[in-house]
């Protein structure tokens, strides 16, 4: 991902409406609801949880164990909805 959605990290700094802040691909900025939305997504068009996608195709090939996140303990959540969110 290279953070050039325009979208800005949070809808709370722009009023609460998600709105592109600049031209996508012409910044670089973190969006933190970008990441939630693309995490959405996946889950929905795969069929399975985030965590459990992201240790199959990110994290199990991967042979540093540094890599892994608390070990994706089943308990752990990775995907977690803002609080601004109207879910």
């Amino acid at each position: 991902m290279s953070h050039q959605t325009g979208f800005p990290n949070w809808r709370g700094k722009t009023g609460g409406v998600l709105k592109i802040q600049w031209d996508p691909g012409t910044q670089t900025g973190y969006s933190g609801e970008g990441f939630n939305y693309v995490g959405r997504f996946t889950e929905k068009k795969l069929g399975k949880p985030f965590d459990l996608l992201a240790q199959e195709m990110v994290f199990d090939p991967c042979p540093s164990p540094k890599l892994h996140p608390h070990g994706l303990d089943p308990d752990v959540t990775l995907l977690h909805p803002h609080p601004s969110s109207s879910h």
